[in-house]
């Protein structure tokens, strides 16, 4: 399976990095450091894991701040506005008014990135200094996440990266059986179809 993988990354360099692209669109740091365990062999371009970082993550930012902006003349939009208007000024006044000095910090902070940059949009934060700001915070994250995950692709090289995807896999498989599992005994406990006596 592990030579097959490599024999698939080295003939298919474009499919390669367009699954990175489109794998930056949605998550960052998981992709990252996966791709610098191949990166270290020799199969992917650092130089290219770079750029291809950089770009995807950029377009994915474009996304969310254009969904924000889309979404808030919606009639969901427009709901959603009335129902927490008080907190929406809030937010505006404290994060989006100041975006240019969260985008660095939230792109360190997992769970804050996409939020931060989806109400940049939906508050109508300017469009020029988003993408200066977003592009300058991405250049330094990506950046910092390279050298991690070149560190991490190293830790990974001596311990043998056979051994940890072998690991991988079976941590995946062993996850997908315990959700089985749990997902079989809810099923049991809560989802069991009530029964009557006929007397």
């Amino acid at each position: 399976m592990h030579n097959a993988l490599e024999f698939f990354i080295q003939a298919n360099p474009f499919i390669v990095y367009a699954l990175i692209f489109l794998g930056m669109l949605i998550e960052g740091e998981g992709i990252i450091l996966f791709a610098s365990i191949f990166a270290w062999q020799g199969l992917i371009s650092w130089p290219m894991l770079g750029i291809v970082v950089i770009i995807g993550t950029i377009c994915g930012d474009l996304l969310w701040y254009s969904a924000g902006k889309y979404l808030k003349n919606t009639a969901f939009g427009i709901w959603l506005d009335k129902r927490y208007e008080k907190t929406g000024h809030w937010v505006y006044e404290h994060i989006v008014s100041r975006y240019g000095r969260y985008a660095l910090i939230s792109k360190f902070m997992y769970f804050t990135t996409r939020p931060t940059i989806f109400l940049a949009g939906w508050h109508g934060f300017d469009f020029k200094k988003f993408f200066k700001a977003t592009s300058i915070a991405t250049i330094i994250w990506a950046f910092a996440m390279i050298i991690v995950g070149y560190f991490f692709g190293y830790t990974v090289y001596l311990i043998g990266y056979k051994k940890v995807l072998r690991k991988i896999e079976l941590f995946a498989a062993g996850l997908f059986i315990m959700v089985f599992l749990i997902e079989y005994v809810l099923k049991r406990k809560f989802w069991k179809q009530p029964t009557s006596e006929i007397k």
